[in-house]
C-alpha cells in the first residue's frame, strides 16, 4: 500500500505541476492580467504539492482535510467568477467543467478521513488519478479554444480546420451565394469577440443596425463593446440611432471618413474585430476602379490598426476582375456553395495555414453555423 501512495503521490506532483503551468499560461493570454480565483487555484494546487512531497518523507495528518477545503472552495470560487463572467449566458462547457472536476477532486479526497479498508482505498486514488488526468485535459483544451494566439471564428471545427482560428490582424473575405449564411458567420465572429470582451466594430451596409443589436440581445450578448457604423438607414431615407451613421447619401468618401474616425477611437484597444456586410452594395454607388481603391484604403487602415476583420461579397454582384483583385488583397477566402437543398463551405487560402481544400457540409441551427461532415465527392467551383 505504500507503494502506491508513492506512486499516486509522485503522479499528483506533475499532474499538478501542469496544471499550474496551464493555469498561469491561460490567465496571462486571455486576461492580460491576474485573476484572484484563478490565483486562489495556482495557490491551492502548489500547497497540495508542497504537502504531496513532505508525505513522501514524513505522513501528515491533517493535510487531508486542508487540501479538500481549498480545493471545494476553488472550485466554487471558479464557478462564482465563470457565471459573473458570461453573466446570463451559458458557461461554456470547457470552463464548467474545470469548476466541476476541482470541487469533485476536492470531495472524493476528502474520502481519506474515512477509516477505509485498503481495497477501497486503491479505488479512491485510481479516481483521483483520473480526475486529475481529465483536468489536466479540460485546462489544456480551455487553453486550445479560449487563449491562442488565433481569433476564433465561434465556429468549433471551422477554427480547427484554420489551425486554432483566424491569424490575428487577418482580412478575410466571405463569398458566395445570398442566403447561404455569410453574415451568420461575421454575427457569430462578432458574438465570440464580445464574449471575450474585446471591442467590435460591425459596418452595417445591408442590414438594419437595430436587427444587429436584436440578435445580440436575443443571445444574451452585451453589446456594450460593439460599436455599429450605419451605412443602412441613409439608404432607406430612415434616422439612425446609432453614434457612428452616414448623414445624406451614402458615398464612399463619407464612409471612409467615418470608418477612419472610428478606427482612431478604437487605436487603444489591444484587440479588436471588423465585419463589413457587404461590399457588394457599394459597387451600386461607384464604379469597379474606384471601389477597389475604396477597399485597398480599408483594408490598410485594418491592418495598420491591427483589426483582424471579415469582408462579406455576394456571388455574381462583383465584375471578375474586380472580385479577382479583392481576393488578391485579402490573407483569407472561406466560400460558400450550394448544391440541391445542401451547403458547403471550404477555407479556399489562409496565411500562415495549410489550407485544406475540402468542402465541408454545414446547416444553420438556431442562427449558428454547425458543420456536420466532409463532402467527399468532388464540387465544381
Amino acid at each position: 500500500m505504500e507503494y502506491a501512495f508513492l506512486i499516486f503521490r509522485i503522479l499528483m506532483i506533475f499532474s499538478f505541476i501542469f496544471l499550474i503551468f496551464m493555469t498561469f499560461i491561460f490567465t496571462k493570454k486571455f486576461y492580460k492580467k491576474r485573476i484572484f480565483v484563478w490565483d486562489f487555484l495556482i495557490l491551492t494546487s502548489s500547497i497540495f504539492i508542497l504537502l504531496q512531497i513532505i508525505n513522501i518523507f514524513y505522513i501528515l495528518t491533517l493535510d487531508v482535510l486542508l487540501i479538500s477545503i481549498l480545493f471545494i472552495i476553488s472550485g466554487i470560487l471558479l464557478f462564482l467568477h465563470f457565471k459573473e463572467y458570461f453573466k446570463d449566458k451559458k458557461i461554456p462547457t470547457s470552463w464548467l467543467s474545470i469548476s466541476v472536476l476541482i470541487i469533485l477532486f476536492g470531495i472524493v479526497f476528502s474520502g481519506f478521513l474515512l477509516n477505509l479498508q485498503e481495497n477501497y482505498k486503491i479505488f479512491y486514488l485510481l479516481i483521483l488519478i483520473g480526475l486529475a488526468i481529465m483536468l489536466d485535459k479540460n485546462m489544456l483544451n480551455l487553453n486550445k479554444e479560449w487563449a491562442t494566439e488565433r481569433i476564433k471564428t465561434g465556429i468549433g471545427k471551422l477554427d480547427e480546420l484554420m489551425g486554432g482560428g483566424i491569424p490575428p490582424k487577418s482580412i478575410v473575405l466571405l463569398k458566395g451565394q445570398s442566403g447561404f449564411g455569410k453574415s451568420t458567420l461575421a454575427k457569430q465572429f462578432i458574438e465570440d469577440g464580445l464574449l471575450r470582451d474585446q471591442k467590435c466594430l460591425y459596418i452595417a451596409i445591408d442590414e438594419n443596425p437595430k436587427e444587429i443589436r436584436e440578435y445580440f440581445k436575443k443571445n444574451k450578448i452585451s453589446t456594450k463593446n460593439l460599436i455599429i457604423i450605419d451605412a443602412y438607414s441613409s439608404r432607406h431615407n430612415r434616422k439612425s440611432d446609432e453614434e457612428f451613421a452616414i448623414e445624406g447619401q451614402l458615398d464612399l468618401d463619407k464612409l471612409s471618413i467615418l470608418i477612419t474616425d472610428v478606427l482612431e477611437k478604437l487605436k487603444s484597444n489591444k484587440e479588436k474585430r471588423c465585419v463589413i456586410d457587404t461590399i457588394s452594395s457599394l459597387s451600386l454607388i461607384s464604379e469597379p476602379d474606384i471601389l477597389i481603391k475604396f477597399i485597398q484604403n480599408t483594408i490598410s487602415k485594418l491592418k495598420d490598426y491591427e483589426i483582424t476583420s471579415i469582408l462579406i461579397v455576394e456571388e455574381g454582384t462583383l465584375e471578375q476582375k474586380t472580385l479577382a483583385t479583392i481576393s488578391y488583397m485579402v490573407d483569407g477566402i472561406i466560400e460558400f456553395k450550394g448544391e440541391g437543398s445542401k451547403r458547403y463551405i471550404r477555407i479556399a487560402k489562409m496565411k500562415g495555414t495549410h489550407s485544406i481544400q475540402d468542402f465541408w457540409e454545414y446547416k444553420i441551427k438556431n442562427q449558428k453555423i454547425l458543420l456536420i461532415r466532409k463532402y467527399e465527392e468532388e464540387i465544381e467551383i
